[in-house]
């Protein structure tokens, strides 16, 4: 599954980008996010609520950050196991500035086997994409809350 994208967010990339990176705002910002516990630095114990369809598990996984680069980009890859599946995948994350906020660029693809992927790739897709809908809309907000503070 290949996921690629942009999403625009009102605030300086400094700020967008300290958020992408609490565990605390990003718990709130992933959907179906239960956990998420810092292990060190750039990594991430997590307990995700997820599936397509009738397919429903919570995944125990793991996320890693690398090649950061403060306030504009870094890599992210990402396991998690369930009873229902197995996912693994990475992810770029590059930040521009615009005239009135940031632009989020996101290039990733992640394999998954199981259950759920049983479900076809049409479906996979299409959550994958609606999940990160909700994860900007959801990242917007902090963002505008942070600024308002």
């Amino acid at each position: 599954m290949k996921l690629v994208g942009t999403d625009d967010v009102v605030g300086p990339p400094e700020t967008v980008f300290d958020q992408l990176l609490d565990p605390e705002i990003l718990a709130r910002c992933i959907p179906g996010c239960q956990s998420m516990t810092a292990t060190g630095p750039g990594t991430y114990q997590t307990q995700v609520r997820a599936g397509v369809g009738p397919i429903k598990g919570s995944f125990a996984g793991e996320v890693a950050l690398s090649d950061i680069v403060e306030g504009e980009s870094y890599r992210m890859s990402v396991k998690g196991k369930s009873t229902v599946g197995y996912v693994e995948g990475g992810a770029a994350i590059r930040l521009e500035s615009t005239g009135e906020g940031t632009r989020v660029h996101y290039d990733g693809d992640a394999k998954i086997s199981g259950k759920i992927a049983a479900i076809g790739s049409r479906l996979i897709d299409a959550a994958a994409k609606t999940v990160a809908r909700q994860f900007f809309s959801a990242l917007a907000r902090e963002v505008s809350e942070h600024q308002a503070r």
